[in-house]
C-alpha cells in the first residue's frame, strides 16, 4: 500500500469519527390556533448528535410539519398542500424556520415557524372568482363600401386593457395587484380544468390587465353592403367577451381583517363552453337600428349561467332596459353610435385624446369610378407606434353586475369566506367597474401591424351618367384607437 493511500484512508477514518453522531425521531400531531379556527399537522422532531466547530458536542434538532389541515368555526375542513421545517443547533443556541404559505383550491394559510417550532398562524388568502357578464375586448370600426376592409390578422393589438380600481373601496385601491401569466385558464367549481392561447393577457401595472387576440386568430371588418352611403357606424362592432371569470385573492390578518386585494387576472368560465366565447356585436343591435334575429341574439342571453346566484332582480341575459341597461353601457364604448340613427349627436371633430393620427397621417380616398372605369383601391398598412402623452389620457368606464358560482355560496363552506370577504371590499354591492384605458401594447411594441383597404364604389351606367352618384365623403382620415388598437375613419369632405 503507497504511503498516500494510507495517508488518505487515516483521514477519511478520524473524519468518520469527528461526524459520528445518533439520532432519534418522534412523531406527533399538532394543533395550534388559526383566527377563529385550529391548523392541524404532523411533525416529526430528528435529533443529531453532532460536533460544534469550536469544540464540544450538541444537539441539532429539525422538526418537519406536514399533512396540514385547516377547521374553520363553523367546523369545515380543508386540506392544504406545502411544507414546513424549523431547525435548532445547540452548537450555536439559534435556529431557522420559515414562512411557508400553505395551499388549497379556495384557501391559503401563512404559517410561520421561525421563532416557534409549533409555529403560528399569521394570515390567510381565501381566492376564488367572481362571474361577470361581458369583458369589452375591443372596438373595429366598419369602413366605407362593401370591397373595403380593415385586418388584424397578424397583429395582437387588437386588444384592451382594463383597469379593476374602481370595483374597490378608497382603502384597497392603491394595493390592488394583479399575477398573471400569458394563457387562459377555464374554471367551474372553482377548479382549472383547461386552457386556451387564442387570448393572452399580460400585467403591464399594479393593476391593470391587458387582453390581445393572438396572431393566430384573424379578425376582419367589412364596410356596409350599400356602396354609396359612406361611413356606417351601426356595422362598428364590439368584440364581447361572455363567459369571463375575474380571479382575486384576499389578504387577511388572523382577526379577518381584510389588508389588501390582488387581482390575478381573467379566466372563462367552462359551465359555458371549454374556450373563450368572443362574440362579434355590431352597434346597430345595440342602439335598435338593426334587428337581431333570435340566432344572432340567442349567445346574449348567457342561458348557461343560469344555474349562478345572481343579485335580485338580476339574471345573466344583457339586457337592453331597466337602471342596469347593458346594451347602453357597451355600445357607449363606440364614440359614434348614434351616428346613424341621429345624426345631430354624432362627434362632428375627432377626439386627440381617444383617437391618434396614424404615423403617415394618411388620408385614403374613396372615390366612385368613371363611367366605363374601376374604382380605386388604398391599402395602408400599419405599424403602431406609441402613444402620445395625450393618447394615454384615454378611457372608457363601464359598471355591471356579477354572479357566483354555487361553489362560493354555500353555508359553513370555505368558499363562502373569499365570497362575504370580497362582498365587503368593492365601492357599490354586487358591481364590477372596468376601465378601458389606453392600449397598453401601444407602447410595448412597434411591431405589431395592421390593414385597412378602401374600395370606392362602383359607376353603375345609365345612359352616359352613374346612376346612382355617390355624394358623400371621397376622403377620409385614418386614426389609430388608443383605446383599442383599432383604425377609425373620420370624413374630411
Amino acid at each position: 500500500m503507497s504511503s498516500s493511500l494510507r495517508r488518505s484512508m487515516q483521514f477519511c477514518a478520524r473524519l468518520a469519527t469527528l461526524l459520528a453522531f445518533t439520532a432519534s425521531v418522534a412523531l406527533a400531531t399538532i394543533t395550534i390556533p388559526a383566527g377563529t379556527g385550529t391548523l392541524t399537522f404532523t411533525q416529526t422532531l430528528t435529533v443529531v448528535q453532532h460536533h460544534c466547530v469550536e469544540g464540544g458536542t450538541a444537539e441539532k434538532d429539525t422538526y418537519r410539519d406536514f399533512g396540514f389541515s385547516y377547521k374553520d368555526a363553523a367546523a369545515a375542513v380543508t386540506g392544504l398542500s406545502g411544507s414546513a421545517v424549523h431547525i435548532y443547533d445547540d452548537c450555536y443556541g439559534s435556529s431557522t424556520g420559515v414562512i411557508a404559505t400553505l395551499q388549497s383550491a379556495m384557501l391559503n394559510v401563512i404559517f410561520d415557524n421561525r421563532g416557534d417550532p409549533d409555529g403560528v398562524v399569521t394570515g390567510f388568502n381565501p381566492h376564488g372568482y367572481i362571474n361577470p357578464k361581458y369583458v369589452i375586448l375591443g372596438v373595429t370600426y366598419a369602413p366605407p363600401g362593401p370591397s373595403s376592409y380593415v385586418n388584424y390578422a397578424s397583429s395582437t393589438t387588437l386588444s384592451s386593457t382594463t383597469d379593476a380600481k374602481s370595483t374597490f373601496a378608497t382603502q384597497y385601491q392603491q394595493i390592488l395587484k394583479t399575477t398573471l401569466g400569458i394563457s387562459f385558464l377555464g374554471w367551474s367549481s372553482g377548479v382549472s380544468n383547461t386552457s386556451t392561447t387564442a387570448y393572452t393577457q399580460t400585467s403591464f401595472t399594479s393593476s391593470s390587465d391587458t387582453v390581445s387576440k393572438s396572431t393566430s386568430l384573424s379578425d376582419q371588418t367589412p364596410g356596409p353592403s350599400d356602396p354609396y352611403v359612406g361611413i356606417n357606424h351601426d356595422y362598428d362592432i364590439i368584440w364581447l367577451w361572455l363567459n369571463p371569470v375575474q380571479l382575486f385573492t384576499l389578504y387577511e390578518n388572523t382577526a379577518y381583517t381584510i389588508t389588501s386585494v390582488e387581482w390575478n387576472g381573467y379566466g372563462f368560465s367552462t359551465l359555458d363552453q371549454p374556450g373563450m366565447e368572443v362574440y362579434p356585436v355590431y352597434v346597430g343591435w345595440l342602439n335598435g337600428d338593426i334587428t337581431m334575429t333570435t340566432d344572432q341574439a340567442k349567445p346574449l342571453l348567457r342561458a348557461w349561467a343560469a344555474v349562478e346566484t345572481w343579485p335580485s332582480g338580476q339574471g345573466p341575459a344583457l339586457t337592453s332596459t331597466g337602471t342596469t341597461n347593458d346594451y347602453l353601457s357597451i355600445v357607449h364604448s363606440d364614440p359614434y353610435w348614434q351616428c346613424t340613427k341621429l345624426p345631430s349627436a354624432c362627434p362632428t371633430t375627432v377626439d386627440g385624446t381617444r383617437y391618434t393620427n396614424t404615423p403617415l397621417n394618411q388620408n385614403l380616398v374613396y372615390l366612385q369610378a368613371p363611367v366605363g372605369g374601376q374604382p380605386i383601391t388604398q391599402t395602408y398598412t400599419d405599424t403602431y407606434t406609441q402613444s402620445s402623452t395625450q393618447g394615454m389620457g384615454a378611457s372608457y368606464i363601464y359598471a355591471q353586475t356579477y354572479a357566483w358560482e354555487t361553489t362560493f355560496g354555500g353555508g359553513g363552506s370555505i368558499g363562502s369566506n373569499f365570497k362575504y370577504s370580497f362582498g365587503t371590499t368593492v365601492t357599490t354591492s354586487n358591481t364590477v367597474t372596468s376601465t378601458n384605458e389606453w392600449d397598453r401594447y401601444l407602447t410595448s411594441s412597434n411591431t405589431q401591424t395592421a390593414t385597412a383597404s378602401i374600395t370606392g364604389p362602383p359607376c353603375v351606367v345609365s345612359g352616359s351618367t352613374c346612376n346612382p352618384v355617390y355624394t358623400k365623403s371621397t376622403e377620409f382620415g385614418l386614426y389609430e384607437d388608443n383605446l383599442y388598437g383599432t383604425f377609425f375613419f373620420f370624413p374630411l369632405n
